[in-house]
């Protein structure tokens, strides 16, 4: 599949790809909005993102996946915090902080926002105390979810690939079987018992460090940022390059141009054997997995040139 923006939900959705057929990605627009509008400060980015949260009757506001209203109900913290920080980096402060007050502690009727959301949020409108209980809070939970996460995989004998050898591994499939379904049964290398199985259910998922990783790099640049840089650093691949420039990490200028757009958003993904994302097989001028790059490096430069 492949990024395409849709003009009549002005959203960003995904061309369906072999299998599938039936969707084109309203569950994660908002999400794909947000990534798109850090990438490229384009409006019609910022418009898309600001309609997904309608305003009720009683002032508050109610995000939803993928405009007019789909996804209402079960809207998530990442969809949220991903427009938030497109938000947030494109100086949109005005409707960034009309969002963040207006917004409900309860997202949805299946998610609410947790404390450390709700201060981070807080603190990219300017309330400088929140902005540091929001890193305190998730300094706590990664101290969690970093020791729990080395922990099972030290039992379960995990293992990190290189992107091109995982490419090697999702070869090109039979157009009847589910890729997803590929990855899943590769990783039985080293999921390959019951105990295992059950015990890799805990893990702290490859979207749980991408996300702490976006919330980290917008606040502040206190003991606790660096803190959870040292901790995110401890549990990400060494290849997850969109991780790396988030924590405030060298990459190269070759490793970027060398990087070959995939089908899937890599970057929120385990470097293991069950990873989706096949090199992506069309021309495709959404490429935000390699232009994201460019676009946080260069910030990155900038900011140590004005501090």
């Amino acid at each position: 599949m492949y990024y395409f923006w849709d003009n009549i939900k002005e959203m960003m959705l995904t061309k369906p790809f072999k299998d599938w057929i039936d969707s084109n990605g309203e569950g994660d627009a908002l999400w794909r909005t947000g990534i798109a509008y850090i990438t490229k400060p384009l409006e019609k980015y910022k418009n898309g993102i600001l309609r997904t949260f309608r305003k009720k009757e009683n002032g508050k506001y109610q995000a939803c996946r993928c405009n007019p209203t789909f996804g209402e109900n079960d809207v998530s913290r990442d969809q949220v915090i991903l427009a938030w920080t497109a938000l947030y980096i494109n100086n949109d402060i005005d409707e960034l902080t009309e969002l963040v007050k207006k917004t409900s502690f309860r997202l949805s009727k299946r998610y609410i926002q947790t404390i450390t959301m709700w201060f981070w949020a807080r603190g990219l409108t300017g309330n400088k105390f929140s902005a540091v209980l929001g890193q305190f809070f998730l300094s706590f939970e990664l101290s969690i979810d970093i020791v729990v996460n080395l922990i099972i995989k030290k039992l379960v004998k995990y293992k990190d690939y290189p992107s091109e050898e995982l490419e090697a591994m999702m070869s090109e499939p039979d157009p009847k079987e589910t890729w997803h379904e590929k990855g899943e049964s590769l990783r039985y290398e080293f999921l390959n018992t019951k105990w295992k199985e059950k015990l890799w259910k805990w893990n702290f998922p490859g979207y749980g460090l991408h996300l702490a990783a976006w919330t980290n790099y917008t606040g502040p640049r206190n003991i606790f940022n660096y803190y959870n840089n040292w901790l995110i650093n401890i549990d990400m691949s060494q290849y997850n390059l969109l991780l790396k420039l988030l924590t405030h990490k060298d990459v190269t200028e070759d490793e970027i141009n060398n990087f070959k757009p995939r089908e899937e958003w890599i970057w929120s993904s385990r470097f293991d054997k069950a990873n989706r994302g096949r090199i992506l097989p069309v021309e495709d001028k959404y490429n935000f997995d390699v232009e994201i790059l460019k676009t946080i490096k260069k910030r990155n430069f900038k900011n140590r040139l004005s501090s």
